[in-house]
């Protein structure tokens, strides 16, 4: 049972049970994809509904003709298989520490959660709240939400006389956040350590008859995937550094006093200010001088999780999956410079751009996603929508699934798909008895959407809704 911030943060009751499929020989490394990776699909082809959970690995050896079954799938509405990365993931084990043959064997659990069995526990991980923290800094260390004074005290915006020393001060002031936010996490997992074991699942750990010990208290390395702090709204606050640097540095257009004024009326008389802030750049559209910020974002929240100690014997980890918690996060977040106004959900997943913002088609958007790090984090997440009409011919469907592979094997990690018109989903909120069926992808799994709570709903209807390939 949860309260109604809990509901939003998973809105629309996921199982949270991923079948994985495709993959390689542990041992080898080649291709493993075979007749029942081919029945899965076809199995949900079939059953139609949105649990449990698929994702396809895909790498550069995977043949076509599996990648092409899972956009099949897709196309259906099911929201069906996930693709994820195999190169990515094997790399991200192997940089770890773990042999080969042992990284071959990740897989994913709950909704992205990357990990190999026996070898790392999963528990309740951190959703870090990356635009509260922007907010807290342009207004001089002030939490408006709970009207008190928190972390290191900025410099006076006024102060901040170039981009750089804009930036630098932000990003200097991010790092207490987010060694609080990595500090909670790590007192969350040492106290179910305490109060809370688990003799069923400790044993089928990898030595854990040997060992003994309930997993809670075991110290995985060289990783836990109990120390991931995932970021939420990422790219709000790397778009709002975006219209910052333009708007207030470069053309300058503003200063951030007047910005700072603006946010706090929730852009209520300053409609036209707003229009300027909403039409800066914006990442998902292959424009560097959008990504640039992202990218760095990125980079530095990377840098800053991976610097603080898990309280297990090694580093806490990066992660960029939000389910549905941009959901209660952006309820708490007051308006943002990238043109949000207060209390609007925020960005969903790591990856994707902000609902309605990647406006120059798939392969801009997949661009801008591949300029990105995405290595390094434990998982990220990749949102896309289609309109059916995209993926009405075999022709369609071969050329996205030739961009998913392309993308996969060129820096990408993970990527999702709804396929279902705006009208429908329009028709669903005002009929909901007579479209019960519907499915769309939310997060890292697919939901009913009239299960969804209105601003969820809403959330998905907003998303870019790609007509062609």
């Amino acid at each position: 049972m949860r309260g109604g911030l809990g509901r939003g943060r998973h809105s629309g009751d996921s199982r949270w049970i991923n079948l994985v499929i495709g993959g390689c020989d542990p041992e080898t490394g080649e291709d493993a994809c075979n007749e029942l990776t081919m029945l899965f699909m076809q199995a949900s082809l079939e059953c139609q509904v949105p649990h449990h959970t698929i994702t396809l690995r895909v790498s550069k050896n995977t043949p076509m003709k599996y990648i092409e079954k899972g956009v099949e799938c897709v196309r259906s509405g099911i929201g069906m298989p996930a693709f994820i990365s195999e190169d990515s993931y094997i790399k991200f084990f192997h940089d770890l520490g773990f042999p080969l043959e042992i990284a071959r064997r990740f897989c994913i659990c709950g909704c992205l959660d990357a990990v190999i069995p026996g070898y790392a526990r999963t528990l309740g991980v951190l959703f870090y709240n990356e635009p509260q923290v922007l907010d807290i800094f342009l207004h001089g260390g002030y939490c408006k939400l709970s009207g008190e004074e928190i972390g290191p005290k900025p410099p006076a915006l006024s102060t901040l006389k170039t981009w750089e020393e804009f930036k630098n001060a932000f990003y200097e002031n991010m790092k207490w956040f987010t060694a609080m936010a990595a500090e909670r996490c790590v007192k969350d997992t040492l106290a179910r350590a305490l109060v809370a074991a688990e003799p069923f699942k400790s044993p089928l750990m990898h030595d854990g008859l040997k060992v003994a010990e309930p997993l809670q208290r075991r110290r995985f390395k060289p990783f836990d995937c109990a120390m991931t702090v995932m970021t939420v709204g990422g790219t709000n606050t790397a778009n709002s550094l975006t219209a910052i640097r333009k708007l207030v540095f470069d053309d300058k257009k503003y200063t951030l006093e007047q910005l700072v004024t603006a946010l706090d009326a929730d852009w209520a008389g300053y409609e036209d200010m707003r229009k300027d802030f909403i039409n800066a750049p914006k990442y998902g559209n292959d424009d560097d001088y959008a990504d640039e910020q992202v990218v760095e974002f990125y980079a530095q929240h990377c840098r800053q999780v991976k610097s603080c100690d898990s309280g297990f014997g090694n580093s806490c980890l990066p992660s960029g999956i939000s389910i549905s918690s941009h959901q209660p996060c952006g309820k708490v977040v007051g308006a943002s410079p990238d043109g949000r106004k207060a209390g609007e959900i925020l960005s969903d997943g790591m990856i994707s751009p902000e609902q309605g913002t990647d406006t120059q088609g798939v392969l801009a958007a997949f661009n801008s996603g591949r300029k990105i790090a995405q290595d390094e984090y434990s998982a990220t997440l990749f949102n896309m929508k289609f309109s059916p009409s995209a993926l009405k011919t075999e022709s369609d469907m071969s050329k996205l699934a030739s961009v998913i592979k392309t993308y996969l094997t060129n820096g990408g990690k993970q990527v999702q798909m709804t396929c279902v018109d705006g009208a429908t989903l329009h028709a669903a909120q005002e009929r909901p008895k007579d479209y019960k069926d519907v499915i769309v992808r939310v997060a890292g799994y697919s939901a009913y959407f009239v299960t969804l709570t209105n601003m969820m709903q809403n959330e998905i209807i907003a998303r870019t809704e790609q007509t062609k390939i």
